[in-house]
């Protein structure tokens, strides 16, 4: 890596071209220095682009997967909930709760709350962190069209965003009570008012995680898009889009982020 970073922008051009075989987008830096290691890489595994895209995938669910607490056979996990005792048995092949058999913990917590929790977390086999994951939920609309009326797209998105964000309360988000809303407003540029005061309060440490409805509300280009996440990236900030299943707080989702630029 240090190769590339004392290459001038000329030189990191002509690298792109060669590597790569057509000219270098006008995306930040550390994004073009990130696509050339990965596609140096992937020339040295004699894999294409996609196929070492694959191979690193596989490896990055694997990291994604948080290690289970080692639980012994026939051991029980207690519980009280509401006034209740809840108890659950450690079998082989999952977790036994009232004659019925279930894979995780977290589906046995759901089955006795009505509700996504993590199920180490409930039966106290690990700690919740203390952090909370300040999520901003950012919405938008090409046109003004409908804004008048007393439900109007920019509250649909912010309610399946908010209804997202309270499903992850077991990993600490957080709704941040600022709005950020852009009605009238083009995909296509980053002249917009509520993104700009968005992007300020990630650069001011504010915000954790950026949740959209879709990649599309926050940006149609590409180019755009490539340089919201190089500030996402230097504020250590991710951002999710619920309905695409697009995560950037997973290894996965930072890995198909570099993919997608790669072809800006």
């Amino acid at each position: 890596m240090s190769d590339y970073i004392q290459l001038t922008a000329r030189e990191l051009g002509l690298k792109w071209l060669e590597l790569i075989g057509r000219p270098m987008p006008p995306i930040g830096r550390s994004l073009i220095i990130k696509n050339l290691l990965w596609y140096g890489q992937a020339k040295r595994e004699k894999l294409s682009p996609l196929g070492f895209f694959h191979e690193v995938a596989q490896a990055a669910k694997g990291a994604d997967k948080r290690p289970k607490a080692t639980l012994e056979i026939g051991s029980k996990l207690i519980r009280s909930y509401q006034g209740l005792k809840y108890e659950v048995e450690i079998v082989a092949n999952g977790y036994l709760y009232e004659n019925t058999l279930y894979k995780s913990l977290s589906g046995v917590a759901k089955a006795i709350m009505g509700k996504n929790w993590n199920g180490n977390v409930f039966f106290g086999v690990k700690k919740m962190s203390d952090k909370k994951i300040r999520c901003a939920i950012y919405t938008r609309k090409s046109t003004e069209e409908g804004l008048e009326q007393e439900f109007n797209s920019l509250q649909a998105q912010r309610e399946a965003c908010e209804a997202y964000i309270k499903n992850q309360k077991h990993e600490n988000w957080q709704l941040l009570p600022t709005e950020y809303d852009d009605g009238g407003y083009s995909g296509g540029n980053m002249e917009r008012p509520a993104l700009k005061r968005l992007l300020q309060d990630v650069h001011n440490g504010l915000v954790d995680i950026i949740v959209v409805y879709k990649i599309d509300r926050l940006t149609r280009s590409l180019m755009d898009f490539s340089k919201i996440v190089e500030v996402l990236d230097k504020h250590n900030a991710s951002f999710v889009s619920i309905t695409q299943h697009f995560n950037t707080t997973t290894s996965m989702g930072r890995l198909t982020i570099n993919m997608l630029l790669s072809f800006a």
